[in-house]
């Protein structure tokens, strides 16, 4: 009878610590999965902390937006956008050529 509390008890506690791990591995996950979607969140931090540093960049934009008018600063903005995204389009295509090119290199060598 005890041995029977005993055993049962045991297997109670494995089936409780294998739900336990289970779970610790999908809090895990889903903690991970938070961690990514708020990396940018450091990034802008990071990117007002250096703005804070450097106050006559801000100034210096500022005089550059009023120099050439705000026409021609979203012409430039527009520009700009464009340009970044060609590069991180093209970013991929040129990684995967550097990397073949370094492939070749060491076949023929």
């Amino acid at each position: 009878m005890i041995r029977a509390r005993i055993i049962a008890a045991r297997e109670r506690q494995a089936r409780l610590a294998e739900r336990a791990q289970s779970e610790r591995e999908q809090l895990g996950r889903y903690l991970a999965r938070a961690d990514a979607a708020l990396s940018w969140v450091d990034q802008v931090r990071g990117a007002i902390a250096e703005l804070r540093r450097r106050p006559l960049l801000i100034a210096g934009v500022a005089l550059g937006v009023f120099a050439l008018r705000p026409r021609r600063v979203l012409k430039l903005l527009a520009s700009s956008l464009w340009l970044w995204r060609l590069s991180r389009e093209l970013r991929p295509v040129i990684a995967g050529f550097i990397a073949g090119t370094k492939i070749a290199r060491r076949t023929s060598a």
